[in-house]
């Protein structure tokens, strides 16, 4: 899980071509996939929902595009999306509306 995850993946691929993770989910591509009209940045989409404080209060001396800061960023902005859901989504929706394919070797255009 992550936001715009697709990112991380071609650096993972590219380190470590065997890796074959079960599914990824997006959190840009969620997002986009359940009507917000959602800016690409993680930071952006939290200063939409307003929840960027949140993360400052949960990583007080951290800062965007850091890793700590980007996973708590994203792991809140899932929580908040899940929201949007009639139900408590299951892994198995989530990976429906934001999943970024595992293929071979990944490509812009499978990633979005």
């Amino acid at each position: 899980m992550g936001h715009n995850v697709g990112v991380e993946w071609k650096l993972l691929h590219r380190h470590h071509p065997g890796l074959r993770p079960a599914g990824l989910v997006d959190t840009l591509k969620l997002a986009r996939n359940t009507g917000v009209a959602a800016p690409r940045g993680l930071g952006a989409l939290l200063d939409r929902f307003d929840l960027r404080g949140l993360v400052g209060e949960l990583v007080p001396d951290g800062r965007p595009h850091r890793a700590l800061w980007d996973t708590v960023g994203a792991a809140v902005l899932l929580q908040h999306l899940a929201q949007d859901f009639p139900e408590v989504p299951t892994v198995g929706k989530l990976l429906e509306q934001g999943e970024v394919p595992v293929g071979a070797e990944p490509d812009e255009a499978t990633l979005f």
